[in-house]
């Protein structure tokens, strides 16, 4: 494990346009809405309405249906519940001249995003359109979140479970979790043909005992093993041939992905859900492919475990590119604020359990941001009392992520008070002195040292001096006094920010 991490450089590629279908069975509004989204840079596709358009639709090959309401097969909200019951993540917009009480309830319970009236201006369209797709973003993101919240949580299991068989089980416990699954399973390839080992698992059958041999001929595992493709089942949506190899009746949705070594797949992860519950979607698929990239079936335990926690750094260094790409002067410091809050808590003499779970929560510190819009892409002088406000709640919503998951309080706690002021003035909840967790004290300290000895949009960084007249000038407010003297003793060693850091080599 190093002790500096570097972000993962997501490029400063174009924006892929979010890709807008319109379903319409009246040729002239389909070409007028396609024109007024296309010049608000969307890629739009507005075919013909008839059996054609209607099998694009159910492909679910873009981000946004915009749909009529009156069309002369079926109406545009039974359409979309098509696309839903098929697992596309797709949000929908109801374009009408009949917004009735009960067509709108219909629509709602649907879970369609927005309505657009008609007639519409090319404003009203636009803002509609923008308003659904930003709530796909948000959603979007929190999909990420969650996969990246349930890496972090196995890391951590890791470190306590020196076997594969660990790695298995702390998978069940997460991915069933995550994913509300009423049964998960992994399977792994045995040397007799199609007989698989079950390795572990949550709420199968008594009759199917762990480590025991079966046979997943004719079995939705058994397809997967043999093609090496994932599996999305919902109800009567799926292929008949598919709907045949389902093993347990009860289940009225299901995802089985392969797991893969260097030399192929072998084996098998999987989670269903019983019935009346809601089905699974394209981003649990999603999901739960990611989990089994982290399946190293065939390694050794300590390869495996090495293995995840690279992995687990690079995905939370995707989450948190993600961030700063929004505020570019930030790129680098979650992986900045990360290494010094480990060398200063090893001057302050903790043990090797606390500083890891402390170089976690200041890799994740500012994960929260993801929540606060109102301020991206604005420069902190130009923030109104309004902005700051909301950019404050950002912990709170750190804390409301990280509450899912099963990570320790003392990672949660450290992230929810790294603003704290040793004085009191700070936030969220204004504690002061001892009461402000040791790690959130600490934390505080090293997110300002990397801060003002990095760039900013609207100052360049501090000078030595300038570093060491701020620093000091937040003893006994900003920062626990006996913390800050640590973290001037490393700075005097030209140890406090890592040897790489531009700081050092402009200062």
């Amino acid at each position: 494990m190093h002790d500096h991490f570097q972000s993962i450089d997501l490029g400063e590629g174009p924006r892929v346009a979010e890709r807008i279908l319109i379903l319409d069975d009246e040729e002239r509004i389909s070409s007028l809405c396609a024109k007024m989204l296309t010049r608000s840079g969307y890629d739009v596709l507005a075919p013909a309405y008839g059996s054609e358009a209607i099998e694009i639709a159910l492909a679910g090959d873009y981000d946004l249906l915009l749909t009529d309401y009156n069309m002369p097969d079926k109406n545009g909200i039974a359409i979309f519940q098509e696309v839903q019951k098929a697992g596309h993540d797709v949000t929908a917009v109801l374009v009408t001249a009949n917004a009735t009480a009960e067509v709108l309830t219909h629509a709602l319970e649907a879970g369609v995003s927005s309505f657009i009236p008609k007639p519409f201006t090319a404003e009203e369209l636009r803002r509609g359109v923008d308003l659904a797709l930003g709530k796909a973003r948000i959603q979007k993101e929190n999909a990420r979140l969650r996969g990246l919240v349930a890496l972090l949580e196995l890391r951590l299991k890791l470190a306590c479970d020196a076997n594969q068989e660990g790695l298995f089980e702390a998978m069940m416990e997460v991915a069933s979790r995550k994913l509300m699954a009423d049964r998960t399973s992994i399977l792994v390839r045995t040397q007799e043909g199609n007989r698989m080992r079950l390795a572990a698992s949550r709420g199968l059958p008594a009759e199917l005992p762990k480590d025991g041999l079966t046979d997943v001929s004719g079995t939705i595992s058994g397809y997967v093993l043999e093609n090496g493709r994932s599996v999305l089942i919902n109800g009567e949506v799926v292929s008949p041939d598919l709907v045949s190899l389902l093993r347990f009746s009860s289940l009225s949705s299901g995802v089985c992905v392969p797991i893969r070594d260097k030399s192929g797949v072998v084996g098998v992860l999987s989670a269903g859900r019983q019935q009346p519950r809601e089905g699974f979607k394209e981003s649990d698929l999603k999901f739960l492919e990611d989990f089994a990239n982290h399946l190293f079936a065939g390694h050794d335990a300590n390869s495996c475990r090495e293995e995840l926690q690279e992995n687990c750094l690079r995905a939370v260094g995707t989450i948190m590119a993600e961030i700063e790409s929004r505020e570019p002067c930030l790129k680098g410091h979650s992986a900045g604020v990360a290494d010094c809050a480990v060398r200063l808590a090893r001057e302050c003499g903790l043990g090797a359990a606390a500083v890891e779970e402390l170089r976690m929560a200041a890799l994740i510190h500012d994960v929260g941001r993801l929540g606060v819009s109102a301020c991206h892409g604005q420069k902190k002088p130009d923030w109104t009392v309004a902005d700051m406000f909301r950019m404050k709640n950002h912990v709170q919503y750190s804390e409301k992520i990280l509450k899912a998951s099963t990570l320790p309080d003392t990672i949660i706690r450290t992230v929810k008070h790294h603003h704290e002021w040793y004085s009191g003035a700070g936030y969220p909840d204004g504690l002061a002195g001892e009461r402000i967790p040791l790690e959130a004290r600490i934390l505080r300290v090293a997110d300002t040292a990397d801060a003002i000895s990095s760039d900013r949009s609207y100052r360049s960084m501090y000078s030595p001096n300038e570093f060491l007249g701020e620093m000091n000038r937040g003893r006994g407010t900003q920062f626990d006094p006996a913390i800050l003297d640590a973290a001037l003793r490393l700075h005097e060693r030209k140890s406090l920010l890592h040897h790489a850091h531009p700081y050092y080599q402009t200062a």
